[in-house]
């Protein structure tokens, strides 16, 4: 069994897109596995409320939470899969759920990059502002 003391961690108000699938997911990594808690998520979504929802661990079965212990393992899994990252993760870097008392360890992960287009009404950005404030193109 592991203990997992937490470091300093960062509050950001951030907005994110999930699909129904993933909010299924959500539901079901938080031990809800008939959904029953999919109608409150799309409730808490912007689509929902005009406000941004503060979102407390014991509210809405720990929705942010939950989101922050699969952004940890993400961060751990993409740091393992890619040799050229530097940055690596100790149990502290990591923001897990509180009342978490089970998860997952990494024993080995296998990967291939590959390439792909993304078809986004979003346009890529092309010119940006170096250090000095000068417009610079990123295409060259």
């Amino acid at each position: 069994m592991k203990t997992i003391i937490e470091g300093e961690k960062y509050r950001f108000n951030i907005e994110i897109d999930l699909s129904e699938q993933q909010l299924k997911f959500l539901c079901e990594y938080a031990g809800d596995d008939n959904y029953e808690h999919l109608f409150a998520y799309k409730n808490l979504t912007a689509n929902g409320t005009d406000k941004p929802v503060t979102i407390h661990p014991s509210f809405a079965m720990g929705l942010g939470a939950d989101i922050n212990s699969i952004l940890s393992l993400g961060f751990e899994a993409l740091s393992l899969m890619d040799s050229e990252i530097k940055t690596k993760f100790s149990e502290s870097d990591l923001k897990y759920h509180p009342f978490m008392c089970k998860r997952n360890e990494i024993i080995s992960i296998e990967s291939n990059l590959i390439d792909c287009e993304v078809l986004s009404s979003i346009k890529p950005i092309t010119q940006a502002l170096d250090e000095d404030g000068n417009l610079i193109d990123l295409k060259s």
